[in-house]
């Protein structure tokens, strides 16, 4: 959903003043005491809708919140920091604001906040924090980019702004998906797209199609309507010899760059966009193939041809290092039987 100016503006209204009026203010001040949760008045926590409003845009705003992303580094250094001289080393990797009375901020203590403390802190040194000081720490600790959920969304946005070459893009979605699949092989995943057909647990067998990567086109996709400006939000991964595509937007693409790292779909949060993979991958799976790979043991790697009318089987050289993982979906499970068929036209399914 894009933000329009007017929605911008109302955020904007509510994270500076919050929804206390003139008369609110003052009776605070005669009356010289804070209401509970006061300190989600500061502008880096309003930005998150800590109070829970049902404003669509900070409903929004919230999805990003560093306070919910896990950083070991930071989280370790705000600890040995609530205290103390610790406080003092925690405002040296905050960016000066000469203008701003410090008062309100010395009230921000852990005896005052809780737990809260440690969000309180995240949140502001993700607006606040001094992107040089926190680089050049002993601790290494994340910037504001590193902050967000989206490990890949500087990646993505050069991607669909066109900074990034798309060749380059293609590749990296191509080994998400066949890494998707439990392939784990380089000699496959960086030349073919592979996706799992079938497997069977009970003789540790695991049957792939592969397709190669230069099959694959990968564009932006942008509105035809006429705009002042625009910035697309999303890219398209096709197969030009087939109609199989998919729209891949921020979340898939985090998910499919996540998976070239290693991880291991079953998220709750992954499914919907797990759904739209296996989707994508029984349209190609429909493709009449001429062959097959067949992984035995998690290690052992097979190519099944059909050649001159003949179905071949053939051992790969050495060990291939892929990894057979459960299914998403998108293959046969129910074809247990692992069987290799002929077609009439001479392939094989």
């Amino acid at each position: 959903r894009h933000i329009t100016m007017r929605d911008l503006r109302s955020a904007l209204a509510y994270i500076v003043a919050g929804t206390s009026t003139c008369g609110d203010i003052h009776a605070e001040i005669d009356a010289g005491e804070l209401p509970p949760g006061w300190y989600n008045r500061f502008y880096f926590m309003a930005t998150f809708n800590p109070f829970g409003e049902s404003e669509e845009n900070l409903m929004d705003f919230a999805l990003y919140d560093p306070a919910q992303v896990t950083s070991p580094r930071l989280d370790r250094f705000l600890h040995f920091r609530r205290h103390g001289e610790g406080r003092e080393q925690l405002e040296r990797v905050m960016a000066s604001m000469p203008l701003r009375s410090d008062q309100p901020l010395k009230a921000l203590t852990v005896s005052a906040l809780g737990r809260s403390w440690y969000d309180a802190n995240k949140r502001r040194l993700f607006y606040e924090g001094d992107a040089d000081q926190l680089a050049s720490s002993q601790q290494q600790l994340p910037t504001w980019n590193e902050m967000l959920p989206y490990r890949y969304f500087t990646l993505f946005l050069d991607a669909v702004t066109g900074r990034e070459p798309l060749e380059a893009v293609k590749r990296l979605l191509c080994e998400g998906v066949s890494r998707a699949s439990g392939v784990a092989d380089p000699r496959l995943y960086r030349s073919y797209l592979c996706v799992r057909t079938s497997r069977n647990d009970t003789v540790d067998l695991t049957v792939f199609k592969r397709f190669p990567q230069d099959e694959f086109e990968c564009r932006i996709v942008s509105s035809r309507a006429e705009r002042v400006e625009l910035l697309p939000n999303a890219l398209q991964l096709s197969h030009t010899v087939s109609d199989a595509q998919i729209v891949i937007g921020l979340d898939l693409f985090e998910i499919l760059m996540r998976f070239t790292e290693g991880y291991e779909e079953g998220a709750e949060e992954q499914q919907p966009f797990v759904i739209d993979l296996a989707q994508f991958e029984n349209r190609l799976l429909n493709q009449t193939a001429t062959e097959l790979l067949l992984l035995e043991s998690g290690r052992q790697l097979h190519h099944v041809r059909q050649e001159s009318g003949q179905i071949r089987l053939v051992k790969a050289s050495d060990e291939a290092a892929v990894s057979a993982r459960p299914s998403h979906g998108g293959g046969a499970e129910q074809d247990a039987g692992m069987t290799v068929a002929a077609d009439a036209d001479g392939g094989q399914r």
